[in-house]
């Protein structure tokens, strides 16, 4: 007994991770019907495709047509050799998101201890188990959720690598491809690593292998995992939709500097680290303190103060965050833009600003290391008061967690439920969609439209869908699918024609009246839609999923089968067939 109270006055964050663990457990598995799970970038997007895999058996498959935007190459859709993605083979989709939430926040823990073990020396276990489980945690794009997580992992194993190689750490390299996406973060870890392999030859005076090799089996890791990707942009050569993304860029200097300002002090809300206020304020102040410590201590030699400057891991961790705020801010610069699209036209499409998806690391490690300093540093009679400090600090960071407003803090949406708020059950939902299947007798090569309501509701439900969302695919296709709704996009004042031609990631059946981001009591009025109806008919289409009654359908020789609703979904739908 005795010795289990010692255990835990030494190993406190376990007994608090573990007990958020089991409410956190207990609330998934025994509350389905009422969890809250944000729809932005998340249950409009991936959900269904690892579903579509899943139910067609096309985890594994090559050279077969998937049955999404009425009908692609398998390559396109999602890499089965992620763990994210395979989270979703073994798993219902609702267990699978939420056991991929479990997964970060171990990889997360176990990539802090390594940080710690390698590097910080932290005299407090505690304080790294809290910080890894606290960056687990962030409100991040969810689908890159396990990426984000394995930052610290990667960061730690490579930092042991550029010293020395052995086969443990080449194993891990070769896995970081399994853990991160190449499009999101692989690219940029690859840029980073080769950054610091010029750096350190520079350092040196040599060519330093061991970074070289370490960019080698990463790249390799990458190019086995991204097989699909490598081969559609090698291989294949399919020309794709991002080509023809037109941003809305600006070439004003002063915007250049608030893009700049604004994602330094807060961020963004694909990469959330929640910095602002406290972990800004703290880094900052260490930041200055070490250079005024530092220019004091050396005021007589300019060279050897910039040295010791450029030589502390704290300065050398912010002036990395500042570089990747500065390509956010550029990426948004239509000058900067212009002249990299002239030199490479591969770059057009390509977004630079994902850089700033490495911050929030950063940040949390700036503050980690601060605090593991201030720990390991003995303030004599102070040193309680500076203990309880850096710990109800940590405590504060958690604390937050549950309040920070984000679009994908799921904690928040589940403690502060609005009535507009989806549950995943809600969304998705299947039992009114398997009723309209079977009243149709729906022959699963039959395509659809949605009118007012996400594609990847139908497509989750298993509809062979003409419309979507995602951020890859054809440019073919686009162009097909914009003849059906060239009618509604070439209308004069049309608010959607930019939002197609220029980006594209949204394929959708678009209407004025119609607003995108659909909310759960959101009221269905009647429209009248503006299509190309032969186009449709061309393209294979045969119904019409829509949320709202279309007042023109007999005009476009449609028919009206049935209004569907019951009483577990929010929608009523409205299924329309072709003549």
């Amino acid at each position: 007994m005795n010795y289990l109270i010692k255990c835990s006055k030494k190993y406190w964050s376990i007994l608090i991770i573990v007990f958020l663990f089991v409410i956190f457990c207990s609330y998934i598995l025994f509350n389905e019907n009422n969890v809250i799970i944000p729809v932005h970038d998340n249950l409009d997007e991936y959900i269904d495709l690892f579903k579509i895999l899943k139910d067609n058996n096309l985890f594994f498959e090559h050279n077969v047509i998937a049955p999404f935007l009425g009908g692609i190459d398998r390559d396109f859709l999602p890499s089965e050799l992620k763990i994210y993605s395979l989270c979703y083979l073994l798993f219902r989709p609702y267990l699978a998101y939420h056991f991929a939430y479990l997964l970060r926040i171990v990889i997360s823990i176990i990539g802090f201890i390594l940080c710690d073990k390698y590097i910080i020396k932290s005299p407090n276990i505690n304080i790294t188990i809290m910080f890894g489980f606290v960056y687990a945690l962030l409100p991040y794009f969810p689908h890159q959720a396990i990426g984000f997580s394995s930052l610290p992992l990667l960061f730690a194993v490579c930092y042991k690598s550029f010293m020395r190689l052995d086969l443990q750490r080449i194993v891990m390299l070769l896995c970081s491809g399994f853990l991160f996406d190449f499009v999101f973060h692989g690219m940029f870890i690859c840029g980073y690593i080769l950054l610091f392999f010029i750096i350190l030859s520079f350092v040196y005076r040599r060519i330093h292998f061991n970074s070289l090799i370490t960019l080698v089996i990463v790249s390799i890791s990458f190019l086995i995992t991204e097989h699909r990707f490598f081969g559609l942009l090698l291989l294949k050569r399919i020309p794709l939709h991002r080509i023809e993304q037109v941003p809305n860029y600006s070439n004003s200097v002063k915007q250049l500097y608030l893009s700049f300002v604004e994602v330094f002090r807060f961020g963004h809300y694909h990469s959330a680290d929640m910095h602002y206020l406290i972990v800004y304020l703290i880094v900052m102040f260490a930041v200055g303190y070490i250079l005024v410590d530092i220019i004091i201590k050396n005021n007589k030699n300019l060279k050897s103060t910039f040295a010791i400057i450029f030589a502390n891991p704290l300065i050398i961790i912010v002036l990395f965050i500042l570089i990747n705020c500065a390509f956010y801010a550029l990426d948004r610069n239509s000058l900067f833009r212009g002249i990299l699209t002239s030199l490479v036209n591969s770059f057009k499409g390509f977004q630079f600003s994902r850089t700033l998806w490495l911050n929030p690391f950063l940040w949390y490690f700036s503050l980690f290391f601060i605090f593991s300093k201030v720990l390991s540093n003995n303030l004599g009679p102070t040193n309680k008061a500076k203990d309880v400090i850096v710990i109800l600090l940590s405590i504060y960071l958690i604390i937050r967690l549950f309040l920070y407003p984000s679009t994908y803090n799921e904690i928040q949406c589940n403690l502060f439920k609005k009535n507009s708020d989806f549950t995943f059950s809600e969304f998705y939902s299947e039992k009114l969609f398997n009723l309209i299947k079977h009243d149709i007798n729906y022959d699963k090569e039959d395509k659809c439209l949605c009118l007012g309501l996400h594609p990847s509701v139908a497509v989750y439900n298993g509809f062979y869908c003409l419309d979507g969302y995602y951020n890859i695919y054809p440019l073919e296709t686009k162009h097909n699918f914009r003849k059906i709704i060239a009618p509604s996009l070439d209308a004069n004042g049309s608010k959607y024609k930019d939002y197609f031609d220029n980006w594209g990631n949204r394929v959708y059946l678009f209407c004025d009246e119609i607003d995108l981001h659909i909310e759960k009591n959101e009221d269905c009025n009647p429209v009248e839609l503006r299509i190309d109806i032969d186009e449709f008919r061309i393209a294979g289409g045969k119904y019409i999923i829509s949320r709202v009654p279309i007042l023109n359908y007999e005009q476009l020789k449609l028919s009206l089968i049935k209004k569907y609703t019951d009483n577990a979904s929010p929608y009523s739908i409205y299924l329309y067939k072709n003549f």
